[in-house]
Order: structure tokens, then C-alpha cells, then sequence
């Protein structure tokens, strides 16, 4: 080990005399500050404008994750009270939002729900610029044009019989179940529907919640499940090599209009009833704004990335300026069936 060692530091000396200069590396401990703040937001028709912001924090700060029982699954954020959150959000910020380039609104703080309210409504095609200012960092600034929704028309629906495991299993005392459906029947719907894709740019997500109404030691529960199946190109994404939460590999149901530009497309999809009564499935075509899909699309690479050394880094997509997070844009149109 001391040859090993000896020859290491007579390269690294003779590297240092062939390159004949010196470079100063400055050292910053974890206690160096973030110069800059968190915002998140959407903007959506059906709701007022709400925001969350909060401190950048250094990754040294942040808890660490646990993992899961699931070998697909991750733990970001801890149940309970937890210090790191009220070290982080912001409840003295001021935000404002500008309309298409007019109208100003100003934000109050909703100490409850520990987020930003405005009285402001969106509009599809509205332009709206977003603004925090907190402190002395620099303020944050994030623009977003809310898009049109496509409208979502029912084809048809039918129910069908499809196996599932009686008691619920875990991975890692049988692999072969790769995918665990909680609270899942013996029955899916197959729900048949279309849209129309116009020339252009256009991001889109399709929604399809199962929801059951039941009863937990007397208190009221709603069981909702988003996992479905299809077997349409829309929904493939080679990056995604691995399976998460439910979701098998290579299935994303958030997709590029490239994929069906111009074209009005007729979709099948299959969603597994929940146990409980009115069960229902939600379905939703959701129009998102471009900064919003490649977010998105970065989160659902950084989730099925290993968390170690030789991993190499995902990138989260971000649109604000002189700062962190997205503000983001959805238009709607979709319906629910019953059964």
C-alpha cells in the first residue's frame, strides 16, 4: 500500500510540474446560505392562483430518504411535524401576479395551509407573471401562459373480469408480483374515450383515478388509485427504465402532442374498481403548460434514479428566475362514470 500510495503522489507532484501553474480552490462548509427562494405554483381555470415558497436549503440540510419496503418506492417527505418544513416555508413573502401585463394582484398568507391566496381566477390564455420578494434574496420571478383544454368525449365503457391476488403480498417475499394493487376488485373498467389534437405545440397528462367511498374504524375514507393500463403508443417513454409505485416500466401518462399532431385519437385505458361504495373513475385530459411537462418528465426520471455515488444526477426542471421551483399551467376537460 505504500508503493501504491508513494507512486500515486509522484504522479500527482510531476502532473503539478507539467501543468507549471496553481489554481486556489475556495472551500464553502454547509453552513454557507442559499442565495435564492423556492416557488411553486399552478395555474388552473377551476381554482383561485395559490403559491407555496419557501427557502432553498443546501442538500447537506435535508433529511435523508428513507427507503420503503417497495423496492420502486421512495420516501421524500416525512409524516407528522417536521422541523425541516417550518425551517423552510416562507409566511413574510410578498407576491404578486401581473395579468397580461395589467392587472396586478397581491397575495395573503394562509397560515393554515401554510400557502400564499390570491383572488385571482385564471383564464385559459392568460399570461401571467408571478413575483416573491422575501429578505434580502433576490426576487424570484416565474412567467406562465395557462393553455386551452382539448375536449375529452366518452366512447364507451364496459367492465371486465381481471385477477388479482386475494391478500396483499410484499415484493420482497415474492418478486414476481411486480405490481401490489391496494384495495383493488376483481373487476377493471375499460374506459374508451377521444380527443382531438390541434397543430402546434401541445403537453398533455391523462388522469384516471379509481375511488371508492369506505370506513376506517368509523371514520369516513376515500380510496383513490391512479395506476392504469394501456397498451396505446402515447403513454411509451423509453428513459423510464425502471417500474415505480404501481407504474411499469417504460409507461408515463404524461405525453408530447408530437406523438398525435393533428390527429383526432381514440384512446383505451383500464382501471382496476376499489372495494368500498360509489365507486367511480375520474377521468381527465389535463393541457399543460410546456415549463410544467418538462418538469414533470424530470421528476418521473428522478424517481426511478438510484440514490448513490455513480448515479448520474437528474436535473428538476425549473422556469423561475433567480430562484427555484415551477409555476406551471393546466387546462382541463374530462367526466366521471359510476358504477
Amino acid at each position: 500500500m505504500k508503493k501504491i500510495q508513494n507512486f500515486a503522489m509522484a504522479c500527482g507532484v510531476a502532473a503539478t510540474g507539467l501543468c507549471g501553474c496553481e489554481q486556489v480552490l475556495e472551500w464553502h462548509d454547509a453552513e454557507t446560505p442559499v442565495d435564492g427562494i423556492t416557488v411553486n405554483a399552478l395555474a388552473t381555470p377551476d381554482t383561485v392562483l395559490m403559491a407555496v415558497v419557501s427557502k432553498a436549503l443546501l442538500f447537506t440540510d435535508a433529511p435523508d430518504m428513507d427507503k420503503d419496503k417497495f423496492e420502486d418506492f421512495w420516501i421524500y417527505e416525512q409524516q407528522g411535524d417536521l422541523p425541516m418544513k417550518h425551517a423552510a416555508l416562507i409566511s413574510g413573502a410578498a407576491v404578486t401576479a401581473q395579468v397580461n401585463g395589467a392587472e396586478e394582484y397581491a397575495f395573503r398568507y394562509d397560515a393554515a395551509h401554510s400557502r400564499y391566496v390570491s383572488d385571482y381566477r385564471p383564464r385559459e390564455g392568460d399570461r401571467i407573471l408571478l413575483t416573491a420578494q422575501f429578505d434580502t434574496f433576490p426576487a424570484a420571478e416565474a412567467a406562465v401562459s395557462v393553455p386551452s383544454s382539448r375536449r375529452l368525449e366518452l366512447l364507451s365503457c364496459q367492465k371486465k373480469y381481471s385477477n388479482r391476488f386475494e391478500q396483499v403480498v410484499y415484493p420482497e417475499e415474492h418478486p414476481e408480483y411486480a405490481l401490489i394493487d391496494w384495495y383493488g376488485e376483481d373487476t377493471v373498467a375499460v374506459v374508451t374515450v377521444l380527443f382531438t389534437d390541434p397543430p402546434g405545440d401541445d403537453y398533455y397528462r391523462l388522469k384516471v383515478r379509481s375511488i371508492s367511498d369506505h370506513e376506517d374504524f368509523g371514520e369516513p375514507v376515500v380510496r383513490v388509485h391512479d395506476v392504469f393500463a394501456s397498451d396505446d403508443r402515447l403513454f411509451y417513454d423509453s428513459r423510464l427504465g425502471a417500474s415505480y409505485g404501481g407504474w411499469p416500466s417504460e409507461f408515463s401518462s404524461v405525453f408530447d402532442g408530437r406523438k398525435c399532431e393533428g390527429e383526432t385519437r381514440t384512446v383505451t385505458v383500464e382501471s382496476r374498481l376499489r372495494q368500498g361504495t360509489d365507486r367511480r373513475i375520474e377521468v381527465e385530459l389535463q393541457s399543460l403548460s410546456r415549463d410544467f411537462y418538462y418538469y414533470v418528465k424530470s421528476c418521473e426520471l428522478y424517481r426511478i434514479t438510484k440514490q448513490d455515488d455513480y448515479s448520474e444526477p437528474v436535473q428538476i426542471h425549473s422556469n423561475v428566475e433567480d430562484g427555484w421551483g415551477i409555476f406551471g399551467g393546466i387546462a382541463s376537460d374530462g367526466f366521471v362514470l359510476h358504477f
